[in-house]
């Protein structure tokens, strides 16, 4: 049923060809005793048909042309190895294999996202797999590559498909795949008749990096934090507001019971030199973000009011905390 679903959802682009004359060309280099290719668009059955097919010349390379496409997602079968390629507005895309399996896909800023999503899935999974993953995407999360990230993850992960659907919901949404992902996003928070919430079977996806200066003017990231501890509150704090102080002493108590605990806050504020000041005492990391640049890492963070706070641990959030007044006790439950 899974796998019916993926290829549902990717037979749903075939009607974004294109109708004019122009054309998609994937220029192919592989190992030279490679014979064919065969190239495989999805059914709405929930299979795979061949479309096209190509022979390789004794140097190993091929082209292929097809009707120029409008986000398509096509399929590859290259001996015994399948590989996604994105067919989008540009005319000309480049696929090399090693005789290893490896593959890199250019030409476009989709191709390049294709190459580096199956790279970070195909790897064995580790603690660092998640917000690889997310990392690669964070610019792109309305793209096409975005999507196909979520059909390879199976849409298990509600970070990845809350920032993927809430990208499709603004950028594109007359889009038929938004739609499937706002249906998807629905479900997962969604009661039973028996009063259960369907949940998404796997962790979360990890948490999205942050990367900002800190007072001594250096760049500073959440993961170097999260990395080097056993678990990370990260605290998205308003420097200026009066109530900053209050919250600060809050995130103070937890940090001085649990040493184990690290700290990376964000601190928002218009003037950089006020918020030096005010957290110059602050044994933790403090970083700043200036309120007129603020939007991605709060969307990111689906927040919607400041002080907000969520903790880390094993490279996943496990917790969000709205009220600066639970961060200890919540802290306790970890460590």
């Amino acid at each position: 049923m899974k796998k019916f679903a993926f290829i549902s959802a990717l037979a749903l682009l075939l009607g974004s060809c294109s109708k004019g004359d122009k054309e998609w060309t994937l220029n192919g280099e592989l190992p030279q005793d490679s014979e064919s290719i065969v190239l495989e668009l999805p059914s709405a059955t929930g299979g795979w048909y061949a479309a096209d097919s190509v022979s390789v010349d004794s140097n190993g390379r091929f082209t292929l042309t097809r009707p120029r496409a409008n986000s398509q997602i096509y399929r590859l079968k290259i001996g015994g190895q399948y590989v996604y390629v994105p067919a989008d507005s540009t005319e000309t895309l480049s696929l090399v294999m090693n005789p290893g399996g490896g593959y890199v896909i250019e030409g476009s800023r989709e191709a390049t996202l294709f190459s580096e999503i199956n790279d970070i899935l195909s790897s064995p999974a580790d603690s660092t797999t998640n917000r690889r993953l997310l990392k690669a995407l964070q610019d792109d999360f309305g793209s096409t590559a975005a999507y196909y990230a979520f059909l390879r993850t199976e849409g298990k992960s509600k970070t990845l498909l809350r920032a993927v659907a809430n990208a499709y919901s603004t950028q594109k949404p007359d889009d038929p795949r938004t739609a499937i992902l706002m249906a998807r996003l629905r479900a997962a928070s969604t009661p039973t008749p028996s009063g259960e919430t369907i949940v998404i079977e796997a962790p979360e996806l990890g948490y999205f990096d942050i990367e900002l200066l800190n007072r001594k003017g250096e760049m500073t990231s959440l993961s170097s934090v999260a990395d080097t501890h056993s678990l990370t509150l990260l605290a998205f704090v308003n420097s200026a507001a009066e109530t900053a102080p209050a919250v600060n002493l809050n995130i103070g108590e937890a940090y001085t019971a649990y040493p184990q605990l690290g700290v990376y806050e964000v601190g928002f504020g218009e003037n950089q030199h006020q918020w030096a000041e005010a957290t110059a005492e602050l044994p933790w990391t403090n970083v700043f973000q200036s309120e007129s640049a603020s939007q991605t890492h709060l969307g990111q963070y689906n927040i919607s009011a400041i002080p907000t706070f969520f903790l880390i641990k094993n490279g996943e959030i496990i917790e969000r905390i709205n009220n600066p007044a639970d961060i200890k006790s919540t802290i306790s439950k970890y460590l």
